[in-house]
């Protein structure tokens, strides 16, 4: 006869549309994910110190010592 008859169309049928949607989730998670990641490429090093010491990650000192660093950075590259 035909093989499976109605059962094996039917069961591609299924593996199709759960394939095409399955595609299109992975294209939609794709495409938002690297639009989150080029934001937060965005900051500026004293934005992320900043952040880092307001989460309690670096001490006052270490902070404080991070943005000396940068002004001291930034005054090389001016000269």
């Amino acid at each position: 006869m035909h093989g499976f008859g109605m059962w094996g169309s039917g069961i591609w049928m299924i593996v199709f549309w759960v394939a095409v949607v399955g595609l299109a989730i992975w294209f939609l998670r794709s495409l938002f994910s690297q639009q989150s990641q080029s934001d937060s490429q965005v900051r500026s090093p004293k934005e992320i110190a900043k952040a880092r010491y307001a989460s309690g990650e670096i001490s006052r000192d270490e902070y404080q010592e991070i943005l000396y660093n940068l002004k001291e950075k930034n005054n090389e590259t001016a000269v």
